[in-house]
């Protein structure tokens, strides 16, 4: 079983690493680039010792809503 970890703050003060080192599946984090610079805190260039850690640009929009297109509409859905 994996780990998906959302994280929207600098790194840093989460040691997600150590919470979880004895933890024997995946540990993926997606993190908002955005977050890393009013800390401080360089954006991560490897995967910090997760099995991945992806860092998006667009995770998150100024007001705390998630980022994408939006809800689906059922009329939108492809039926196969």
């Amino acid at each position: 079983m994996s780990v998906l970890i959302l994280h929207r703050n600098p790194l840093e003060p989460f040691p997600y690493d150590r919470w979880l080192h004895d933890y024997p599946g995946d540990i993926v984090v997606l993190a908002d680039r955005s977050r890393f610079a009013p800390g401080g805190e360089p954006v991560p260039v490897d995967d910090r010792n997760f099995s991945r850690l992806e860092v998006l640009d667009r995770f998150v929009h100024r007001r705390g809503r998630q980022a994408g297109p939006g809800p689906v509409r059922p009329s939108s859905v492809s039926r196969t």
